[in-house]
């Protein structure tokens, strides 16, 4: 079974597999963001800056990055999340731009469905990965990628998913569209503006 980790942002509870190493369980209080690769490769970027733990295997994913997107200096293009797909294939978020890597298939074919989007995004205005993205780990034709423009709220999604997982998409994104389900965003909004409203810092 594949190993995953995963965290609710509302409430911050982790969720994973109970296949993960008790290693690997140790360092996730203190994960900001976990991604697994094929070969048992993993990495754990942790909450303090420049730290990380894992095993990773393959030298190009540790080698020098090949920085993308931002034209901001070195010194602030902060590493703040990776995933790990097939091979060499892997990306680092970073905080201006994003530096993507890919395996020789990938690099090879300029129609593979994951070069055509990078490319989209690393030559067309100033991106960033969030960290809600990721690359499948045994096949590099899937992926689920999120970019976000600097300094701004606009948000692209571009995604090639198993045709299983996109029909369960395609369901959960009908469902979200019925009015029942409108209602709902509705009110967990207002219940969310009410909870803020309630905590937010008085000003003397």
């Amino acid at each position: 079974m594949q190993n995953w980790a995963g965290q609710n942002e509302n409430t911050g509870t982790l969720h994973y597999s109970t296949n993960i190493e008790p290693k690997i369980l140790e360092k996730l209080a203190d994960a900001k963001h976990v991604s697994f690769g094929d070969a048992n490769e993993y990495m754990v970027k942790l909450n303090a800056t420049g730290s990380w733990y894992g095993d990773v295997n393959n030298p190009a994913v540790l080698g020098p990055l090949r920085l993308s997107g931002s034209n901001s200096p070195t010194s602030t293009r902060v590493w703040k999340v990776s995933s790990l797909g097939t091979g060499k294939t892997h990306f680092y978020a970073l905080t201006h731009g994003f530096s993507f890597h890919f395996d020789d298939e990938v690099e090879r074919d300029p129609q593979h469905p994951l070069t055509k989007v990078i490319r989209e995004f690393a030559s067309n205005g100033s991106w960033r990965i969030l960290k809600s993205s990721a690359l499948c780990p045994w096949d590099p034709q899937y992926f689920f990628l999120n970019f976000q423009q600097e300094g701004s709220t606009i948000i692209q999604r571009r995604w090639n998913l198993p045709p299983e997982m996109n029909q369960k998409l395609k369901e959960l994104k009908d469902l979200s569209e019925t009015p029942e389900e409108q209602n709902a965003l509705v009110t967990h909004e207002q219940d969310q503006m009410q909870y803020f409203d309630k905590t937010a810092p008085v000003n003397y």
